[in-house]
């Protein structure tokens, strides 16, 4: 991107997605003041994310997925206070999700899949009470997941899978009660489902497979019948199938394979 797109001073919306185009952001993207959408992914930008990135006071989103980018996602992005939906998927950047990112407090989407970060998911993440969809997918996300991503109710998919999350399962998912899709596969998740996990009448999509979970599955996990794929293989799981599924007319898939389950066949 040239230096002199600061000249553009009126610009609006800036679409250079799905391009060819090299090189690094430049610091004069700060000056952009009116701009309101910024779409880049998809592209070969190389280097980091500049911190003057957090001057954009009147960001709406940015999409700078599927780059090449490097280095810290900058502090400074806290200041993108109105910012709804950031997209960062598919880069290369170093060191964990930054704390600041909790004061974005109008994201209704994040994207962070598959950018190599590490390290924890911090508290602040349940700052963002009007976010719809989390992807934390495929990084290296070590600890716990924080139980504050009970506050997030208004979630409707929640995807923390291919990390290296470990703990339990905290109880205060079970508050998410519109959301339709969760997956936390390929983990290190230990103990047993909460209770609480009966809550989610609405989910579709229950994912928990290659994890190092123990007990009994919920017994009401398809209570309302609307769920279609319940992926828990690979797990030390015990006692019964949970004689709800069988409400589950829109089941298309169910993997209860390499477990420790007891008692009689379930015939759904």
């Amino acid at each position: 991107m040239p230096q002199q797109i600061e000249m553009l001073k009126s610009l609006y919306t800036l679409f250079l997605s799905d391009n060819n185009l090299v090189g690094s952001l430049p610091i004069s993207i700060g000056n952009l003041s009116n701009l309101y959408e910024f779409r880049l992914y998809n592209n070969k930008i190389l280097g980091s994310i500049p911190k003057e990135i957090g001057m954009l006071s009147s960001l709406d989103q940015l999409s700078l997925s599927n780059n090449s980018l490097t280095g810290e996602i900058p502090a400074s992005i806290r200041n993108l206070t109105k910012v709804h939906k950031l997209y960062l998927s598919d880069n290369n950047f170093y060191g964990s999700i930054p704390q600041e990112i909790g004061r974005m407090r109008s994201l209704t989407d994040l994207e962070l899949a598959k950018a190599n970060l590490t390290d924890l998911i911090h508290d602040s993440i349940g700052n963002l009470k009007r976010l719809s969809y989390l992807y934390l997918l495929c990084n290296k996300l070590s600890r716990f997941i924080p139980s504050s991503i009970g506050n997030l109710t208004n979630l409707i998919e929640l995807l923390l899978q291919d990390n290296k999350l470990h703990g339990s399962i905290p109880w205060e998912l079970g508050k998410l009660r519109s959301i339709l899709d969760l997956r936390l596969f390929n983990n290190r998740l230990s103990g047993f489902i909460p209770t609480e996990m009966n809550n989610l009448t609405r989910l579709q999509v229950f994912l928990l497979f290659e994890n190092y979970l123990i007990d009994q599955l919920p017994q009401q996990v398809c209570l309302d019948g609307v769920l279609e794929n319940f992926t828990i293989h690979n797990n030390y799981f015990t006692g019964p199938i949970p004689k709800s599924l069988k409400n589950c007319t829109n089941l298309y898939r169910v993997r209860l394979e390499h477990n420790q389950l007891t008692g009689m066949y379930l015939k759904i």
